[in-house]
Order: C-alpha cells, then sequence, then structure tokens
C-alpha cells in the first residue's frame, strides 16, 4: 500500500467512504471519461489499477490522468474494469486492440469469447497469409548483390533480362518470343511423329517381316523431314546456348542445380544431343536389321534415348511456372493436397481389387462377357469409379450390372471426398494470387501517382 493509503487508515469511516467514491476523469485524447477510485482498483495488476493504488500520490500533485491514445478503444477497455466483460466492436482493428491491451497491461486472456474467437481467427488467418507468402516466394528470382561496373553486374543484368520479364520491355519481348520457341519445338516433336509429314528412305515393309510393330516399322522406313530436322537442330542450339548462358549467370551455380527445372533442363541437353548423334546411326542398323532378319538390340536403347528425350522436351514447358501465377496455384495446390490426392489413389486401388474379382465372377456365366480374367476387371472397375468409362470392357449379365451400380456409385463417393478438400486448398491459393495482383496494382498506381 502507497504512503496515501496509510494516511487513510487514520481517517474516520465516513472520510474514507467519500475518498473511496470519489470519482476520477480520464482524458484519452481529449475525450473525457470519469469513473471511481473503486472501480479502476478491482484490476491492481493493471496500469490504471496501479494507479488507483497510488491515486493519493496522483491527487497530491493536482495532476490530471491524460492518455495519448485512441479513445475508440478505451470505452470497452474502462468498461471491463466495470463489468468484467471484456468486449470490443468487432469493427475495430484486431492488431490495435491487442496494442492498447498491452499498453493498459491487460492479458489477452480476459477477452469476451466472442471476441476471443475473432483475434485467434484473425491472427490464424495471418499466420497462414505469411505461410503462402512464403510458398508463392519460391517461385520468385533471387537477387543478388553486385557493384556496378564489374563483371558480376554485366552478369546481374542479364540474368534479370532472362528472368524477370517485368523488369523491361525487352524482357518481357523475350520471355514472349522464348514460350513461342518451346511451343514450336513441341509442335515439331507432333508432326515428325505423324506419317504424312515425314519422307520415304526407300526401306519397303515388306523387308522387314518379322517386325510387327506398326510404329517401328513406320519410323524405320521413313526419316525425318529434312525442313522439319533443320528447324529441330536450330532450336536445340538455340535452348542449348540459352541454357549455358543461364548457368553462367546464375547468382549461385550450385543452388540453381539443385533445382527440379534446372535437372531437367540440363537433362534435355545431355539426352537431346546423345539421342541426335545415336540416331545418325539409324541407316546401318536398318540394313543390319534387314540383313539379320530381326530387330537390332541397339533399337531398344535408341527407343529409350528418343522417349527420356520426347518426356523431357514437354516437362521443359514447366519452365513457364516462375512466369505464370495459375501454373503456380495448380503447383501448389498439388503440394498441398497430396496427403488428399495419396488417399484418393488408395481408396481407387482398393475399390478395384474389390469389385474387380466381383465383376469377374458375376460375368463368368456370361455368354458374351469380356472380363477375361481380375486384372481385366481391375481395370474396368478403375474406369468405372472414375466415370471415364472408355467402353472397352463391360458387363453383359444382371449380376454384372449390378456390379456396375454400386461401382459407380461408391466411385463417386470415394472421389468426391477427397477431390473437395482439393478444391478448397485450390480457392485458397487463388483467392490469395488475386490479391497479390490487387496488392501490386495498387503499388503501381501508386508509384505512377507519386511520379505525377
Amino acid at each position: 500500500m502507497s504512503g496515501h493509503g496509510k494516511h487513510l487508515d487514520h481517517q474516520n469511516p465516513r472520510l474514507l467512504e467519500e475518498e473511496e467514491k470519489a470519482a476520477v476523469t480520464i482524458n484519452v485524447s481529449g475525450k473525457k471519461f470519469t469513473t471511481f477510485w473503486t472501480t479502476l482498483a478491482k484490476r491492481p495488476e493493471s496500469r490504471l489499477g496501479k494507479l488507483a493504488e497510488d491515486r493519493g500520490y496522483v491527487q497530491d500533485r493536482g495532476e490530471k490522468l491524460f492518455f495519448d491514445r485512441d479513445p475508440a478503444y478505451f470505452g470497452p477497455i474502462l468498461n471491463f474494469y466495470r463489468t468484467d466483460i471484456l468486449h470490443f466492436p468487432h469493427f475495430l482493428c484486431v492488431p490495435i486492440i491487442r496494442l492498447e491491451l498491452q499498453f493498459w497491461e491487460i492479458g489477452e486472456e480476459n477477452l469476451a469469447p466472442c471476441c476471443k474467437e475473432i483475434v485467434q481467427t484473425f491472427y490464424k488467418e495471418q499466420k497462414e497469409k505469411k505461410l503462402l507468402e512464403k510458398e508463392f516466394s519460391q517461385f520468385s528470382p533471387v537477387i543478388y548483390n553486385h557493384k556496378e561496373g564489374t563483371c558480376d553486374s554485366y552478369r546481374h543484368r542479364l540474368w534479370v533480362f532472362l528472368n524477370i520479364p517485368s523488369s523491361s520491355r525487352g524482357a518481357k519481348a523475350w520471355m514472349v518470343m522464348y514460350i513461342a520457341l518451346l511451343w514450336i519445338s513441341f509442335s515439331l516433336l507432333a508432326m515428325n511423329s505423324t506419317p504424312e509429314f515425314r519422307s520415304s528412305n526407300g526401306v519397303n515393309a515388306s523387308a522387314l517381316p518379322h517386325i510387327f510393330n506398326e510404329k517401328l516399322i513406320m519410323l524405320l522406313t521413313t526419316d525425318d523431314n529434312p525442313i522439319i530436322k533443320v528447324c529441330d537442330i536450330v532450336l536445340n542450339v538455340f535452348f542449348t546456348l540459352e541454357i549455358v548462358v543461364q548457368l553462367f549467370t546464375a547468382p549461385s551455380l550450385c543452388k540453381t542445380l539443385k533445382q527440379f527445372l534446372s535437372v531437367i533442363e540440363v537433362s534435355w541437353l545431355v539426352i537431346t544431343w546423345t539421342t541426335d548423334i545415336a540416331f545418325t546411326a539409324k541407316d546401318y542398323l536398318v540394313e543390319k536389321t534387314i540383313e539379320e532378319q530381326r530387330e537390332i538390340p541397339a533399337f531398344t536403347t535408341m527407343r529409350v534415348l528418343a522417349y527420356l528425350n520426347v518426356t523431357l522436351r514437354v516437362l521443359r514447358l514447366l519452365r513457364l511456372i516462375p512466369f505464370s501465377r495459375n501454373l503456380q496455384v495448380i503447383i501448389l495446390t498439388l503440394k498441398a493436397s497430396s496427403k488428399d490426392i495419396g488417399l484418393l489413389v488408395t481408396l481407387l486401388l482398393m475399390g478395384a481389387m474389390i469389385f474387380g474379382p466381383l465383376i469377374f465372377y458375376a460375368e463368368v456365366n456370361g455368354s458374351v462377357s469380356n472380363i477375361d480374367n481380375v486384372l481385366v476387371g481391375c481395370w474396368w472397375a478403375l474406369v468405372t469409379m472414375t466415370t471415364v468409362g472408355y467402353g472397352d470392357k463391360y458387363p453383359s449379365a444382371f449380376g454384372g450390372y449390378v456390379i456396375g451400380v454400386v461401382c459407380v456409385v461408391s466411385g463417386m463417393v470415394i472421389t468426391g471426398i477427397p477431390i473437395s478438400i482439393i478444391s478448397n486448398n485450390f480457392n485458397k491459393y487463388q483467392s490469395f494470387a488475386e490479391s497479390l495482383k490487387e496488392n501490386k496494382r495498387a503499388n503501381e498506381n501508386e508509384e505512377r501517382v507519386s511520379l505525377t
């Protein structure tokens, strides 16, 4: 107890009662609030409660209680002393509420349940927002320090030009051209697999009676179209130079090589030129195949190289991810929904293992059944549960129809639950991406206004 408190002990009860009922006026940024000292003393651990204990010191000095705080937030705090209920209007800013509580030395645990839920929800959303910002930031290019006029400065400028389309109009034009060339490269690949765009090499299909694969026969009896081949080589040279420049100008070569897209780029570079070199021996291998009347084992290696080349060429389209918010949203959605996708695959496999044997045995007595074995039945079950329905396999007996109905309904239930969760994740990332776009547009408008 303060010195004034000891002085009160020697007063008579009437004076003591009057002193306890004494009113105090608190001026908060010009707005005055009046209450009793005894009301403030209910919370001795708070700032106002401590002043109530030392009110004699304040009164003796003739000082008024003035606080340079927002009066809109002080009303609910003063009501807390009166009613023991700490409730703020829901339109007030949550971070300011926390700052005011810290200033007045009142713990957040005293908040009313409705306010506490709003505060917890707000900070949960803020935490989630920071996590989303961190996830989206992984697609942002890394800026490294450099000194102007040095070699690093020119490397940095070139790297910015190649990787940040928004840095200049030239960089944007470069990226548009690069994306167009990627699509052209893919189009050349598609055209090269079509017989109409290939040229005959003089080999007759009758000279390959031991080969029954029509695609392989087409590739062995035709050559790449000369124009398509030249265009493909030119594009390969262009992309090779671009990858080399990317690696040369990278802020950190080791970190760059560890990135998924860089692994794809370098792998494509090695496989592409290895495939082109290997296919120079195609004519010799075709002659050897005709001479020995069997498929040369080297063709297997060439097919593997061609398959890898095609796969990596398609995967290079992932290079578009850092420049497309929509692609980033899809990638992050799949990443966040990995457990749900795993659950979906597990449920589908379980359904296939259940309905595959059932449809096979239900169709045993069918006269025109095309469910030849349990594996075919599992294939039919997967196609049916996903509601794809290729129509290549189907039940023909009454028992099969019943199993088919149950399988379809089960598939709708099985796929519906995880897909709804995946959809929620997509909506979350999509809405955040839209907010980033709006913030960027707002910042650009502010910069434009400040320059004018």
